[in-house]
């Protein structure tokens, strides 16, 4: 080998090896998915009863940790009066957004490559159409995947009393599109915040939460005891200049009738945070557990507030269903927050891949 073949070789040798370090360097500094919670301000300025009945069913339950007590609300009624069956109406809405460059990302509009839409993939997923769930060996029945979550969560009471307990998801009401143009200032069409691999849109969360809350105002066929779910594609929310927030969930209205809405991410790539079902299977498990946000726990790990879903933000499981693999999130079982060791969950598990041996307490 030549002289200058050697240093041909050198410096070949050395571009790639300063690609590879500054492509790691790039992966390094990529934002982190992750959820919020979001408080709710009613338009009264009120505090919300827990004996509220002009909302969505729910009951209120209580226990007491290192001599404090504790109450929390969950969507559903009380499994230890016995089985019942809720049903939630739920009015779907689509969101298009047209960024201020002409990008437009709406679930309605075919992913690119197939022949089908963000919105149909959510209509025809788990979250709203049954499977034969199984939480550590234990059958859970033929369900949505967030009652299957549900029946385990509360497992030690439905399995003795209530064997056909259930907390439902109606079929959808599939509401007019919500069109928001997106301004330069509160948001970009096109940028690669966790993966260079994911090209997705970025929109400030305070801007569209207010667009949310005004169409809520302007359908009156939107009542307090119904679910309301804003489904957006390929974006994420900001949160004070930061990302990324693949959804949330929250109440508006008055505090004697909450409405509760939430927002989930159907984003679709890979390797992809809130990839297609992930964020709306966490809201809905979080909306469940937590309906109002207002819910303390103990649990500092978890930010003090029962959150079934942050502590697991990003585990994701496969699922498939109809020729396409959905990727619904693991959750945490009450008994994480509550301290139960052992759990009182199904199969003594603190979530529902049994990701987690101990409570938060324990962790």
């Amino acid at each position: 080998m030549t002289t200058s073949s050697l240093r041909l070789s050198f410096w070949t040798s050395t571009i790639l090896l300063l690609a590879v370090s500054l492509t790691s360097q790039s992966f390094a500094q990529q934002s982190k998915g992750r959820f919020i919670a979001l408080h709710p301000h009613y338009r009264d300025a009120g505090t919300r009863l827990a004996s509220s009945s002009s909302t969505i069913p729910n009951f209120t339950a209580s226990y007491s940790f290192l001599g404090q007590n504790f109450t929390y609300t969950l969507v559903g009624t009380d499994p230890s009066l016995g089985s019942a069956t809720t049903t939630i109406p739920v009015f779907l809405v689509p969101v298009k957004l047209t960024f201020a460059d002409g990008t437009i990302r709406s679930p309605k509009v075919n992913i690119p490559g197939t022949t089908t839409t963000a919105l149909s993939l959510t209509l025809a997923s788990p979250i709203f159409k049954p499977l034969d769930w199984q939480s550590g060996g234990v059958d859970l029945g033929v369900t949505q995947y967030l009652d299957a979550y549900q029946r385990g969560s509360l497992w030690n009471t439905v399995s003795r009393v209530a064997p056909n307990y259930h907390v439902l998801l109606s079929k959808p009401v599939l509401m007019p599109t919500l069109g928001i143009n997106v301004p330069a200032d509160e948001g970009v069409s096109s940028a690669n915040p966790i993966s260079i691999f994911v090209t997705v849109g970025l929109a400030d969360v305070d801007f569209m939460t207010a667009r949310f809350q005004n169409y809520i105002d302007v359908h009156s066929q939107i009542v307090p005891n119904s679910l309301v779910i804003f489904l957006t594609y390929q974006t994420y929310l900001t949160q004070l200049g930061s990302c990324c927030i693949g959804g949330f969930h929250t109440a508006t209205g008055n505090s004697t009738a909450p409405q509760t809405y939430m927002h989930a991410s159907f984003v679709t790539g890979s390797p992809a945070f809130s990839e297609d079902i992930a964020s709306l299977s966490h809201e809905v498990g979080e909306w469940m557990a937590d309906p109002f946000v207002d819910n303390v726990t103990p649990c500092n790990a978890a930010g003090g507030v029962l959150e079934v879903g942050d502590p697991l933000s990003g585990v994701d499981f496969p699922v498939a269903v109809g020729g396409f693999t959905y990727h619904p999130q693991d959750l945490t079982f009450l008994s994480y927050f509550t301290g139960d060791f052992p759990s009182k969950a199904v199969n003594r598990q603190f979530t529902f891949k049994s990701a987690f041996h101990f409570p938060c307490s324990l962790m």
